[in-house]
């Protein structure tokens, strides 16, 4: 389990998601060379229950996810990339306690995508994970991925300055 430490004022813990978000990305940008060469050799799977991630952040009011998903090729991600774009409004418009979702590819392109996913607390990660439309989306991504890694992560804190609901079309 890694954890992150972050400061947080006083009445601000809702601010926290970009900053966790940004240090997540940190994260990932300094390890992009070892998930290249998993990907490679050894796709992973892996998976999370609800219960156990939460058990491991007791003490936490949040929980973060790091997806790093291996697309079988070009046509692979431009079809996951649909997927994606039909799933992320619904959890958009259902969640609102999941703080922070977005899907991610590498700088200069690539077919490998990365998720970040921060929920407020184990019943807003509970609510995604039992969400219909996520089932939807967990059992059709199976056809264009080759593997995946779940990197879970407890928030200790941390601030955000603001967001944005942009995605490219």
């Amino acid at each position: 389990m890694q954890r992150i430490r972050l400061t947080v004022p006083n009445g601000t813990w809702g601010l926290a998601a970009a900053t966790a978000i940004g240090v997540l990305a940190g994260t990932l940008f300094t390890q992009s060379s070892a998930y290249a060469a998993e990907r490679a050799d050894h796709p992973t799977r892996a998976t999370s229950r609800s219960a156990n991630f939460a058990d491991e952040c007791a003490d936490s009011s949040g929980f973060a996810l790091v997806v790093d998903l291996y697309l079988k090729d070009a046509a692979a991600a431009r079809a996951y990339d649909k997927l994606v774009a039909r799933t992320v409004p619904k959890i958009q418009a259902n969640e609102p306690n999941t703080l922070v979702y977005t899907e991610n590819q590498p700088v200069g392109g690539g077919i490998n995508r990365v998720q970040y996913e921060l929920y407020r607390d184990k019943a807003a990660y509970t609510f995604h994970s039992n969400a219909s439309y996520v089932q939807k989306y967990v059992a059709e991504r199976e056809k264009y991925i080759v593997g995946y890694k779940v990197t879970k992560y407890c928030l200790v804190g941390g601030f955000s300055r603001g967001s944005s609901n942009t995605h490219p079309d």
